[in-house]
């Protein structure tokens, strides 16, 4: 239970909580007035706050695998993993041949990329039967706190370049700090999305990495001890 919760706290709800915070903002500097007090205790208010940013949390990770397809899809990270390491998907392979009835080398010695799809799957739910996921949640987490923060940085550039029109248009000065501010914010929050489309990528490589070695890891010691 601790596990789970620290997870939706890593990958759900701070980039929901930021993302509630960055419309705050972007409403009282669009508005110009601040929202009006709810008479609730604050350790009340504190629940609602976390509620709401849990909540918030899976629209943007709803939002985040939906931009994964928009920027050009995932990419078979588990077939690349194989092609790069041959001697360990014949040794997988011969795994996947055996008890799965899954034969992911084709004859010309290349990965086959729906079979060696269907064998991670397998391999992953062992794994996770067997409670070996440890290290591959912790980048499993980590990818989808990554890809969260990746809508966060569209609807940051979208919420700033709206305080950015709107004060310019009422400021009519672009170097006021209520007009300069945004615009600086619209190019940071483009950084950290490139950066975190980036780094999340990575994670996500490295999780089905691991799941492969840990899969061969522990199949090889089942084996040994029997």
């Amino acid at each position: 239970m601790e596990k789970f919760s620290l997870f939706d706290l890593l990958s759900f709800a701070i980039p929901g909580g930021a993302s509630l915070i960055l419309l705050y903002w972007a409403m009282l500097n669009t508005y110009g007035q601040a929202a009006t007090g709810v008479p609730l205790p604050d350790n009340m208010l504190l629940i609602v706050f976390l509620l709401l940013s849990y909540f918030a949390g899976h629209l943007l990770s709803e939002a985040g695998a939906r931009l994964e397809k928009i920027f050009g899809g995932l990419p078979n990270s588990w077939a690349s993993i194989l092609e790069k390491s041959p001697a360990l998907a014949q040794k997988l392979n011969e795994i996947a041949t055996k008890h799965f009835s899954i034969n992911f080398i084709k004859e010309n010695g290349t990965v086959d990329i729906a079979a060696s799809g269907d064998f991670y799957d397998h391999a992953f739910n062992v794994l996770e039967v067997n409670g070996k996921l440890e290290k591959i949640r912790i980048l499993q987490t980590q990818y989808v706190f990554l890809r969260n923060f990746v809508a966060l940085g569209i609807l940051a550039i979208l919420a700033s370049s709206l305080v950015f029109s709107v004060n310019l248009y009422k400021k009519g000065n672009f170097s006021d700090p209520q007009t300069l501010v945004p615009f600086v914010c619209i190019f940071v929050a483009l950084f950290l999305c490139v950066i975190s489309r980036r780094i999340s990528l990575k994670r996500r490589h490295m999780k089905m990495s691991a799941t492969l070695h840990t899969f061969y890891a522990y199949y090889i010691s089942i084996t040994s001890i029997k």
